[in-house]
């Protein structure tokens, strides 16, 4: 693979735009990592589609060693906010542009729900975005379908929104 090749698949990137400056810096980077990996392929297919993710890795590499990876920035930064005075069982967990005010009517209607109409909604809610679990743990933790986990935590998010509008 030329040169050429590379600055051709170097501006096809979307991180590309807005970051001209740092074409050099991109073609130095990707150039050394692709170096003798792609000679041993014979398939063109398969070197483009190689090059690509390996340009690809390189190019945020770059925009993270310049400080310009959109989630490295200042304000994008997610904010740790100890919420355990209204929500215990979910304490010390990231919130990213929710008010507290917000975060506090949410969680006051998600229990009042869950406690009138037996639902589980915050253990569904801390399992799937504290504890990281997948639809088909959170559905053997509850014992329903894991289509229902989905449609509950699509209602959920649509309660969410609502909350959060206001």
């Amino acid at each position: 693979m030329n040169k050429k090749q590379i600055v051709k698949i170097i501006k096809k990137n979307k991180r590309y735009k807005d970051n001209e400056d740092l074409l050099d810096d991109f073609l130095e980077s990707s150039t050394q990592k692709l170096n003798g990996i792609i000679e041993d392929i014979e398939d063109e297919e398969v070197i483009k589609n190689f090059a690509e993710k390996i340009i690809t890795k390189s190019i945020v590499e770059v925009l993270k060693e310049n400080n310009r990876f959109k989630s490295f920035t200042n304000s994008n930064v997610i904010q740790k906010v100890d919420y355990s005075e209204f929500a215990p069982d979910i304490a010390d967990t990231t919130v990213n542009e929710v008010g507290i005010p917000q975060l506090k009517k949410l969680y006051s209607i998600l229990k009042k729900h869950d406690e009138s109409e037996g639902t589980k909604y915050i253990e569904m809610l801390k399992s799937r975005y504290v504890d990281n679990k997948s639809l088909e743990e959170i559905a053997q933790i509850l014992e329903i379908d894991k289509k229902e986990v989905a449609d509950l935590i699509f209602e959920i998010s649509e309660q969410t929104n609502k909350v959060i509008a206001l």
